[in-house]
């Protein structure tokens, strides 16, 4: 586990550097990397976060929910 800044800490395998999760520090809040499920079946991809940041020329297609990183903080 890493901290990768004040507010996350991210979580890669000591094996092949695949990264796992990351999470908000003194928050009940990890994201999970969809990769670390053998079984992937059955996932579906809901909701994008710190959308504010990405840069103009990345997009999916798939429309989901949408949070800036102030409303990732709010929550």
């Amino acid at each position: 586990i890493y901290r990768s800044s004040e507010w996350a800490e991210r979580c890669f395998c000591k094996v092949c550097g695949t990264t796992l999760f990351y999470r908000l520090v003194g928050k009940d809040f990890y994201a999970v990397s969809a990769e670390a499920f053998d079984d992937r079946a059955g996932l579906a991809m809901t909701g994008q976060i710190f959308v504010d940041e990405k840069p103009s020329y990345y997009d999916f297609a798939n429309k989901t929910q949408m949070l800036t990183g102030a409303q990732v903080f709010a929550a």
